[in-house]
């Protein structure tokens, strides 16, 4: 008999801190509009829009932030080319810094897991993959100083790290593209 509730296995539950009291699965729409991260992120995101189009709301929902669908809500037509290039950095700050997070959470299992073993075997934690680990370890814990250039690296998936990292990102095109 199956039950009511099902669990959700633990990695495939969204990262953000809010979402661990009650894990959320995480989808493409709840990653990326329904999470509070994102949801936090996308307010920003459309007080900023205000300084390009004052006087328009701009809808947060899934089918005009993943979907581009003009039938809902548009820009007009001199800003659309810049929305959805603002658009898509944003996506993509969201999905590196979740990504970073991930990863970084990977990390300190297997240090933990690492250590566990050098205590069993004697040999002292010294293995050339426990060196690696721990150093981007300590690299990681630098990233909290400086978010606007280290957010790729942060192990805290919030919008702070996202919007920092936005930021950062559209800078590097800007000189790219001005250079």
């Amino acid at each position: 008999m199956l039950s009511a509730r099902r669990q959700t296995p633990a990695q495939f539950t969204c990262l953000a801190q809010q979402c661990q009291q009650m894990p959320q699965l995480e989808t493409f729409s709840h990653l990326f509009v329904e999470c509070p991260v994102a949801a936090a992120v996308w307010q920003w995101f459309a007080q900023l829009w205000q300084q390009v189009q004052p006087g328009t709301v701009v809808p947060i929902n899934s089918r005009v932030l993943l979907l581009d669908d003009f039938s809902t809500w548009a820009p007009p037509a001199d800003k659309q080319l810049l929305w959805t290039q603002l658009r898509l950095l944003l996506l993509e700050s969201i999905y590196a810094v979740r990504n970073s997070c991930s990863n970084s959470q990977r990390i300190n299992s297997s240090n933990t897991a690492e250590r566990s073993d050098a205590g069993n075997d004697g040999a002292g934690g010294n293995s050339p993959a426990t060196a690696a680990a721990m150093q981007q370890q300590s690299s990681s814990s630098h990233d909290d100083q400086e978010p606007a250039s280290g957010a790729q690296g942060s192990s805290s998936f919030t919008a702070k790290a996202v919007a920092c990292r936005f930021r950062a990102e559209l800078q590097k095109q800007l000189m790219r593209e001005w250079s």
